[in-house]
């Protein structure tokens, strides 16, 4: 009894059983002439193109099931290079499938030639590789995400870092007044006058670092989607922009005007719509034309109060427009120019105005300069629920 170690009967069982090999591949096996007529072909092919094995074999053609753009390469690429070669490894064709569906397939085929070289048989594998393009796709997706996110955080680690020195150098100022301050007091601690006047410089000093640090809290406050806590109360907003105008004189000079209300009253807390202006007419000055001056509107308009601060001078190109409110962003005019900045203040006029029910707005071009418009409502008291 002959046993299938042996080559005879190992070679005859292959042949007896090649059809049922054929047919149970996990792979297209496809026989075709060489005018791409089928001669034969496995179930998974037929799988593959959605069609029965008669239809496929009753005179259709190779390139009867590609796309248009790949029967346009089988004819002026494929067939070509295989008969003139012999063979073709990995080629990608797409398929039409029956259902109009379009199948990517890697193809690997060979012409079986007669004694004079002529081809007479293309006999070709065909690896179904929807599953792998979908996962190239999905891999380049994450990939290009990655880089992204890499970006954007070597970005904001610059920012960050630009930041820390920025706040490192202005906390020095009122650090090294208090210091200074203290040294004279010890020196002087008779002199009542000097005493004085140097414990109201520290307490300024103070002042000034405490403001340093809240501005840092509440701006990481609103970076991470909160509210600042505020408490509202009975508030003239035309007064407190007025008063807000008079310091800002004594520090800036003469360079603002005041149009509109002068007396508008709401719901507010007056201290944080203070520092809201403060803000935004210190960026007009540091930014601004020195030529002309800061305008400060306030209006009143279907139970909102609007505030405007405009400015001439160069605008905010339009891309910087689209971050200026974000946390440590300064544009690249800002970082171009002299000017010290955190990037805060721009955050902390946009976490105000929601913090009242508002928001704040940008316009900026050489035509009619820039204005920032602030819109809260009349009453910003917690409701019932909220």
């Amino acid at each position: 009894m002959k046993t299938l170690t042996d080559p005879a009967s190992l070679l005859e069982f292959i042949h007896e059983n090649s059809e049922a090999f054929i047919d149970s591949a996990p792979v297209g096996y496809i026989f075709t002439r060489p005018d791409g007529s089928f001669v034969k072909c496995n179930q998974t092919f037929l799988d593959l193109i959605g069609y029965p094995k008669d239809q496929v074999l009753r005179g259709s053609k190779f390139r009867d099931f590609l796309t248009i753009g790949c029967k346009i390469y089988y004819e002026t690429h494929y067939s070509p290079l295989l008969r003139m070669q012999g063979f073709l490894n990995e080629v990608t064709l797409d398929f039409l499938h029956r259902d109009q569906s379009i199948v990517p397939v890697l193809i690997n085929s060979v012409a079986m030639k007669d004694p004079t070289g002529s081809p007479v048989l293309i006999a070709s594998t065909l690896f179904n590789i929807t599953d792998r393009r979908k996962y190239e796709r999905e891999l380049l997706s994450a990939r290009k995400t990655a880089e992204q996110s890499s970006d954007l955080l070597k970005e904001e680690r610059t920012i960050r870092e630009k930041f820390v020195a920025t706040l490192s150098h202005d906390l020095r100022s009122p650090i090294t007044a208090i210091k200074i301050s203290t040294q004279l007091i010890q020196r002087k601690i008779d002199d009542l006058e000097t005493v004085r006047n140097q414990a109201l410089r520290i307490l300024k000093s103070v002042e000034r670092a405490d403001q340093m640090v809240q501005d840092l809290l509440d701006a990481n406050r609103i970076h991470a989607g909160e509210l600042i806590p505020l408490e509202m109360s009975d508030c003239d907003l035309g007064l407190e922009i007025s008063d807000t105008l008079v310091d800002l004189i004594a520090i800036h000079g003469d360079r603002f005007e005041f149009r509109g209300l002068a007396h508008l009253k709401g719901y507010w807390n007056g201290a944080s719509l203070r520092r809201l202006v403060e803000n935004l007419c210190n960026n007009a000055i540091k930014y601004g034309s020195a030529q002309t001056p800061v305008v400060v509107s306030l209006e009143s308009h279907e139970g909102d109060a609007i505030i405007g601060v405009h400015n001439w001078g160069n605008p905010i190109a339009p891309q910087d427009q689209k971050t200026l409110f974000d946390l440590y962003r300064r544009t690249d005019s800002a970082e171009k120019s002299k000017q010290r900045g955190w990037g805060l203040g721009l955050t902390l006029v946009r976490g105000v105005a929601r913090v009242h029910g508002g928001s704040v707005t940008v316009e900026s071009s050489a035509e009619t300069g820039t204005q920032f418009t602030v819109r809260i409502t009349k009453d910003a008291r917690p409701k019932i629920g909220d």
